[in-house]
């Protein structure tokens, strides 16, 4: 069989990083606040915190409550809350895929955050903008506002934003297919979450650099970086790990013609990705065999 390089890629960007699961009854409890609350400021908290409780799962709930709290943070003249707002309606319009919208509010939001002189919250919502340049595919330009937000969290000694901005490079790379280029970003954003013990975003990162293996059909060592990310993922309870891992391990097995161990893999992944609401990708790849 012809072999291609096909693989489920965990991007590791500071949008995507997010958990998508709401808190309802947090949710409740601020929409009681809402109801009885009657001082502005900590009215356009209330509002605020709700805004972030949908923005993963219900961007049109999100949006209607952080203009509240934009409309009160200018009232108040809290430039703080006006700030996060507007990064925060810049992720809504990216869920959306309306892209230029979000690099807009990305842009008022970085605006906001110099007058501030937040550089830390600048250099996140660089690594923002960086993403919509990636999956629009406008890699130099993601390339070049990445390394903006890399020397911002060099001057801040920020190792956790060193090694996420890193890992957003190596995925640059990785998408462009200059796998030995990623190769160095990966490894490095390894070591820095191996000193912070971050093993979620080590997992993450032992994923993506088996994708790089894969890309360079060195198939051992693909095996080797998916293995150790999926033992991670599963002492970590981290689904998406398991299920992405589980199936580049499956089609490893399949691209070296061990079928039985390809459909063991991918079967489990299918398993898993069925509940995460990802199960066409994986039924693709056992459509495959």
């Amino acid at each position: 069989m012809s072999k291609r390089v096909s693989f489920f890629i965990l991007l590791f960007f500071f949008i995507l990083y997010k958990s998508n699961a709401q808190d309802y009854s947090k949710i409740d409890s601020l929409k009681k606040l809402v109801l009885t609350t009657k001082e502005d400021s900590v009215l356009n908290k209330v509002y605020f915190e709700l805004g972030k409780e949908y923005l993963y799962a219900n961007p049109d709930s999100s949006e209607y409550f952080l203009l509240k709290t934009f409309e009160l943070s200018k009232k108040l003249n809290n430039k703080r809350y006006y700030a996060e707002v507007l990064n925060k309606l810049g992720v809504v319009e990216y869920f959306r895929a309306n892209y230029e919208e979000a690099i807009k509010f990305f842009k008022k939001s970085v605006s906001a955050y110099l007058i501030l002189g937040d550089k830390k919250n600048v250099a996140k919502i660089y690594g923002n903008i960086g993403i919509i340049y990636e999956v629009t595919g406008k890699y130099n330009e993601a390339l070049e506002i990445y390394d903006r937000a890399l020397k911002i969290y060099k001057k801040l000694g920020d190792k956790d934003g060193i090694a996420t901005i890193l890992g957003n490079i190596g995925i640059v790379y990785l998408d462009r297919g200059d796998y030995e280029k990623s190769l160095p970003y990966f490894e490095k954003g390894i070591k820095i979450y191996k000193e912070l013990g971050d093993e979620r975003s080590l997992a993450i990162n032992y994923g993506n650099l088996g994708n790089v293996y894969n890309g360079l059909t060195n198939y051992k060592k693909a095996l080797k970086y998916y293995m150790k990310a999926l033992k991670i993922s599963e002492k970590i309870r981290y689904p998406e790990g398991v299920m992405s891992n589980l199936a580049n391990v499956g089609l490893i097995f399949l691209y070296e013609e061990m079928y039985d161990k390809s459909l063991e893999y991918l079967t489990k992944a299918y398993k898993i990705s069925d509940s995460l609401g990802y199960k066409r990708n994986v039924a693709q790849q056992l459509g495959n065999m």
